[in-house]
């Protein structure tokens, strides 16, 4: 009788199986692809490692260099077999520009179940549609030139505290085992002090309660966003020490959040939101405008406006500094580059060093060293959208034709393949900053496309060039290379390592060697 209640139960797993893998053949057209027990989208298939039937999260960097058949495909499938949704896959910026570019027209709608909308709500970030167009219409104005004159300024004070806090100014060589915490942190107070106008210290004060401060709340709670999205919330009430660390760093930061909130709240209520408001904390300030009275059709819940907190703060941080790593990592090994920068920059540089720097673009190069860096390691390693209606697109691989993608199918834009395709990009493997010569801020791929492309571009770029700026005005980068190891091989150890850092995609460890400029 067990026997026979087993095998039952077989057959039907089985055959429960098998049409749900029919079905998703069905959703994908046949298209060509990859077909594994688990979707990489889904929670299973992105925690158990890439395997023969598992692709994994990691999927587009291990298999960078051969992805889409080696690149043959501007669209493949995969299609699962226990868990997770068929999707189409593409590695073709033509197919992004095709469907990201007009999307207010074709109404794609984000997959919510790969968001955090779950955990925080809607936000600017996972919303669609209308709420999504709510978001936006609040946030987007504060991304505007006060901001970036304030985030000029502000990335040179941080520098210069940088310099103090961590003793550099005493020495004229300097050895960093790892730059990427420092880089996360930098980039954490100009989104803070900047955008949220929180007096974020370098060095803050130990707290004699064990409090955490503002900054070590928001590094561990995101440093520990995928136990919070798997585990139930009951989960980190238990007696597990690590668990109550995740559930105090996410108190810790929701009770400041709210906290500056009600401070804001004051300063709102006693003057109308003005164009010629200071730069700094204008996000915040347009954040809690929108959810008091007289904000009209285009307010906020409570609920949202912490979301759009949570995810400013957290991908405005991440994003950033994981590519400044990589910036640093990049001219440290490719002297030459590095030195085209810094004659850039003195050229910038009055007789006392003091640079003026009021638009990225006149730093060109320097620029164009971050953008590559932020194509060879995006921050995101996807975009996903679901059809709303029947899609016509056009590609170029393996033959020229129209494709359509069904009503209701999804296709994720995997950024890694898009961005190292060599179709679109020669030598895709190398560190080629010229190759951004010229080209407009809005067609810059690693930062999204059309009207959902990241509203803060420009201020990433202007943080980031500006602190880079400083660093080569006084510190030469080099690697401390293993005996008998040349620049090249160096470069395939270390910045042939990728992990997640929070919620971004980053390169490794990276270690640096400091040598102070006469």
């Amino acid at each position: 009788m067990f026997f026979t209640t087993l095998s039952i139960g077989a057959t039907s797993l089985i055959l429960l199986c098998t049409h749900w893998y029919i079905q998703g053949l069905r959703k994908v057209n046949y298209t060509p692809g990859y077909r594994q027990l688990l979707a990489p989208s889904s929670l299973a298939g992105a925690v158990i490692p890439t395997n023969f039937w598992n692709l994994g999260y990691m999927w587009p960097w291990i298999y960078r260099e051969s992805s889409f058949f080696n690149f043959t495909h501007d669209i493949i499938s995969i299609v699962p077999v226990l868990t997770g949704k068929a999707s189409y896959y593409t590695c073709s910026v033509d197919v992004l520009k095709q469907l990201l570019g007009n999307e207010n027209k074709t109404r794609l709608v984000k997959p919510l179940d790969i968001t955090l909308d779950d955990l925080l709500g809607p936000s600017l970030a996972s919303a669609s549609g209308d709420v999504w167009r709510r978001h936006r219409r609040v946030v987007a104005p504060a991304f505007h030139t006060k901001i970036f004159t304030a985030a000029r300024a502000e990335a040179a004070n941080i520098y210069n505290e940088m310099m103090q806090a961590e003793e550099w100014s005493y020495h004229d060589q300097v050895s960093l085992p790892e730059v990427n915490q420092l880089m996360l942190k930098f980039s954490l107070l100009m989104i803070g002090r900047c955008g949220f106008g929180i007096p974020m210290p370098w060095s803050p004060e130990k707290s004699k309660h064990n409090k955490l401060s503002f900054e070590e709340s928001v590094l561990l709670a995101a440093e520990t966003l995928m136990p919070r999205v798997i585990l139930p919330s009951w989960a980190f009430k238990l007696p597990i020490q690590k668990l109550r660390e995740i559930d105090h760093a996410w108190e810790s930061f929701t009770r400041y959040t709210k906290r500056h909130i009600r401070e804001n709240q004051a300063e709102v209520e006693m003057q109308e939101m003005q164009e010629n408001s200071e730069g700094a904390g204008y996000i915040l300030r347009r954040l809690v405008a929108s959810s008091g009275e007289g904000a009209g059709k285009f307010s906020l819940t409570e609920q949202e406006v912490m979301a759009d907190i949570f995810t400013i703060m957290f991908a405005g941080h991440e994003t950033t500094g994981s590519v400044l790593t990589a910036t640093l990592g990049y001219l440290a090994i490719h002297q030459g580059e590095q030195e085209k920068a810094y004659m850039e920059v003195m050229g910038r540089a009055s007789s006392l060093g003091i640079l003026d720097i009021d638009e990225p673009a006149n730093l060109a190069h320097l620029m164009a060293c971050f953008i590559e860096a932020g194509r060879l390691f995006p921050a995101a390693l996807m975009l996903a959208r679901t059809m709303a209606e029947d899609t016509p697109i056009k590609v170029e691989r393996p033959l020229e034709e129209t494709v359509v993608l069904p009503k209701g199918s999804r296709i994720i834009f995997e950024i890694i393949g898009m961005l190292r395709n060599p179709n679109t990009y020669q030598n895709p493997g190398e560190f080629i900053p010229s190759r951004w010569y010229g080209v407009a801020e809005p067609d810059l791929p690693m930062f999204g496309f059309g009207p959902r492309g990241c509203v803060g571009r420009k201020f990433a770029i202007t943080e980031a060039v500006t602190f880079l700026a400083y660093l080569l005005r006084d510190w030469r980068l080099d690697i401390k290379l293993k005996e008998g190891e040349t620049r090249a091989q160096y470069e395939a150890r270390v910045m042939g390592v990728a992990c997640n850092q929070g919620t971004a995609f980053s390169v490794g460890p990276v270690a640096l060697e400091l040598v102070r400029r006469s």
